[in-house]
């Protein structure tokens, strides 16, 4: 018998499988790094690819330095004065761009299609508790600012708040920002070694 007010079964997998996100994540990036490593042994990389995912790194450094992850207020400086959900745009900018590293277009769109499927639900869980936690100040901001893809202006209702290097740190994005870096020269040092000439 189903209580009232229960979600159905079907929400409730799917929103325990988003609870795990970041420990997916991680264990799905594992394959995929074997993997673009091997197809880094295949030829010269795409600088092109390289230069895009570091643009999304550098977008997951600047959101990093203005979110406060569980804070009292919302965040809606910096980046967030632009798309509600700028660490994920610079992670799939991040991935996108590695695939396209390597040469491989259709990697690059499977990762993009696997992005959009799991961080959508990702993003439409996270929004229902941040509609519950800042209740009208999120609902006006959802409002003005689009889900993923940019503004082309920011938000003029956002804060007034710097870059804040305690922020970054608290979120150690840093460190995903210097395994990225050494994953790119690892990736460009296999291709360059393993190219002819």
């Amino acid at each position: 018998m189903k209580v009232v007010g229960e979600e159905p079964r079907w929400l409730r997998v799917i929103e325990g499988i988003v609870m795990k996100g970041p420990r997916l994540r991680t264990r799905a990036f594992i394959p995929f790094a074997l993997l673009l490593l091997w197809l880094a042994t295949r030829g010269p990389l795409n600088l092109w690819g390289l230069a895009l995912a570091a643009l999304g790194e550098m977008l997951r450094l600047w959101a990093s330095g203005h979110i406060h992850k569980g804070g009292e207020i919302l965040t809606t400086s910096g980046p967030y004065a632009f798309c509600r959900n700028p660490l994920y745009l610079g992670s799939l900018l991040l991935a996108a761009g590695l695939a396209l590293a390597v040469n491989s277009p259709w990697l690059a769109a499977a990762l993009a299609g696997l992005f959009i499927a799991f961080h959508f639900i990702t993003i439409a869980h996270e929004e229902r508790r941040l509609e519950t936690r800042y209740g009208t100040a999120y609902t006006e901001y959802r409002h003005h600012v689009p889900r993923l893809l940019p503004r082309p202006f920011p938000w003029k209702g956002r804060q007034n708040k710097g870059f804040s290097l305690a922020c970054l740190l608290a979120n150690r994005e840093h460190w995903r920002a210097l395994a990225w870096g050494l994953f790119a020269g690892i990736m460009l040092f296999l291709s360059g070694v393993t190219s002819p000439g």
